[in-house]
């Protein structure tokens, strides 16, 4: 069976259906399959994978500024692909490429990183403005991550002074050559871990009421504000 052939069919059979696997996860898939799998090996019997070709390709985009980080997912996408071929049968025995495939080590090494001073940090934000100042400040006073900004109003209590961790917003590629990406908003966070609270102090309340004053908002996505989900 070609691997364009059973890529197709995992597609609508199993992620499409599965349940498990985030909608985000799945469109990133597709998206590393149509540009960075399909173009190299679309049209090879998936019982002849070339680990070989699939080497140079790797260490290839890396010279082209791909991070390691990316250079894993891309074969994560196709390790989930074979996984399920083995499991259909497709295979007569399972494909271990994480075993196989050796990534470039992650540029720069391990060097510590400077923390940014009090100086600094006023210093950036008189260069902010709108929308991106107010989400750094957030950011800095609830330690929440940059991609739980994407709040819901449900998930804010002023009476109470909570914040719930709910949802969360992705920026995913639309196009890995042109680097076009989309943001959106999710509902499904990663672990049971990822949903929480938090106390909002006055500083962040300030914040947020003067997020919510735009009224034409559905949610709070503070530096997305021009995207409505």
């Amino acid at each position: 069976m070609l691997l364009k052939e059973s890529y197709k069919l995992c597609q609508n059979e199993y992620w499409s259906v599965a349940g498990n696997i985030l909608e985000h996860t799945i469109r990133g898939y597709v998206s590393i399959f149509d540009v960075h799998i399909l173009p190299l090996i679309g049209d090879d019997d998936i019982s002849n994978i070339n680990y070989d070709k699939l080497q140079k390709h790797y260490y290839k985009l890396y010279e082209q500024g791909y991070s390691p980080k990316t250079l894993r997912n891309i074969n994560q996408a196709l390790v989930s692909l074979l996984n399920w071929c083995w499991k259909k049968r497709f295979l007569s025995s399972p494909i271990d490429m994480k075993n196989i495939i050796i990534f470039p080590r992650k540029r720069g090494g391990n060097d510590v990183k400077n923390v940014i001073s009090s100086t600094e940090y006023d210093k950036l934000l008189g260069f902010m403005t709108g929308h991106y100042k107010y989400a750094i400040e957030f950011m800095t006073n609830t330690r929440i991550r940059f991609e739980e900004i994407g709040l819901l109003k449900e998930n804010i209590d002023f009476k109470h002074k909570i914040i719930y961790i709910r949802t969360a917003i992705k920026k995913i590629y639309k196009n890995y050559e042109t680097r076009e990406t989309e943001v959106i908003l999710f509902k499904n966070l990663k672990s049971s871990a990822a949903y929480r609270t938090v106390p909002m102090t006055p500083n962040v309340e300030e914040i947020l009421k003067t997020q919510l004053a735009f009224e034409d908002f559905r949610y709070l996505p503070l530096p997305y504000h021009s995207e409505q989900l």
